[in-house]
């Protein structure tokens, strides 16, 4: 295969494209997370009931339970775990609350390679928007499914790292420029009218590697300085997407302000509800990333309780959609991760009962890779 991925440092953003030749998709690039042979059995905190435990209640409680707002994902297993043998990349959606996984594409029996990636919810919660490749078309593509059945709904084009932005919008990855020698840009894509508009015109100076958007705190763009190697997360505002889109001049680098303290790298980011804050990942040289917030009017970073075995690493950070809590995988390099939940949330008058520590949601006995987690 020639499959390329397209890498976001720390965030699972990786799509298959055709922009160069030689690249295998079994040769996945994600976040470097060391050995995982010290790390000692995790524990699983409140507001997580577990697999067994969900079983065991009246059948009337479960729907309910699973009426809250689900976080989806895409994931693949490198160890024949629950009966993956080709190593293919669906999509899951994950309870909060009980931990339990579904699975919405099953590509499992498919003897054709297809990297299903990057779920992004549908205002209305009842589809996804996607990318896909596979061996017989390795080009990225933005697809509409079905968040039930995972029925494909719509092909609408080449693309790649969508986030449904409104119903009106998909905002995503886009190539600009010689296909030898593409370099990838934000579009926005009206998924009713199939109309696209360029909203950034970065390069030569960065590399975009992934993005957020809320409508009022703006876009958040994860960037790449080639030529210093430096990793950021900068903002443009609403006003000036608003006039790319509107068939403006696109945003150039001289209109992204970074965020966080000066010499952080970070990456992955993610907007609180109320667009208050960041969630980004964050790491030094020669150590493993840890997720953090940042408070967007003020800049200041506050690392989230990092993992008590230093030898792993956390990344790729979402906000549930009342803004209460982040989930988060921890895992080791491409082979395992699990998804993991804090509590973010204003302080209570409970809050000096109970120290907030982050808490082990999914537990699949590291048998499946997780990433792009949409809540």
């Amino acid at each position: 295969m020639t499959l390329t991925p397209e890498t976001c440092p720390y965030g699972c953003s990786v799509a298959p494209t055709a922009a160069s030749e030689g690249v295998a998709m079994s040769e996945r690039r994600f976040p470097t997370f060391p050995d995982p042979s010290a790390n000692a059995a995790v524990r699983r905190g409140f507001g997580t009931i577990g697999v067994a435990a969900e079983r065991a209640l009246p059948p009337w409680v479960i729907p309910i339970l699973r009426r809250r707002p689900q976080i989806a994902f895409f994931g693949y297993s490198t160890s024949d775990y629950d009966g993956d043998h080709t190593s293919q990349e669906d999509i899951f959606t994950c309870s909060p609350v009980t931990g339990v996984i579904e699975r919405v594409i099953d590509d499992r029996a498919n003897l054709t390679y297809v990297s299903d990636r990057n779920p992004s919810w549908s205002p209305d919660r009842t589809r996804f928007i996607i990318h896909r490749g596979s061996e017989t078309d390795p080009t990225s593509r933005l697809v509409i499914v079905s968040a039930t059945s995972g029925a494909t709904l719509e092909v609408l084009g080449a693309g790649h790292s969508p986030v449904w932005a409104d119903v009106e919008t998909i905002l995503h990855l886009g190539a600009v420029g010689d296909p030898d020698d593409a370099r990838w840009e934000i579009f926005a894509l009206n998924p009713s009218t199939h109309a696209s508009v360029q909203i950034t015109d970065l390069s030569p100076g960065f590399e975009i590697t992934g993005h957020a958007w809320h409508p009022s705190a703006g876009l958040a763009l994860a960037l790449v300085d080639p030529a210093a190697g430096d990793v950021s997360v900068r903002v443009a505002s609403s006003a000036a997407v608003a006039v790319a889109r509107a068939g403006g001049v696109p945003i150039s680098s001289a209109a992204v302000a970074p965020i966080g303290p000066p010499d952080t790298q970070l990456s992955s980011p993610a907007f609180s509800p109320d667009g208050s804050r960041i969630a980004v990942a964050t790491w030094q040289p020669g150590q493993g990333s840890r997720v953090a917030e940042v408070t967007t009017a003020t800049g200041a970073l506050a690392l989230v309780p990092g993992p008590s075995d230093p030898t792993l690493s956390d990344g790729g950070p979402v906000y549930s959609p009342d803004g209460k809590t982040l989930a988060f995988v921890r895992g080791y390099e491409d082979e395992w991760s699990e998804i993991w939940l804090y509590p973010v949330g204003p302080s209570t008058k409970w809050s000096r009962f109970f120290r907030r520590r982050p808490y082990q949601l999914t537990d699949d006995a590291r048998g499946r890779f997780k990433g792009a987690l949409d809540w």
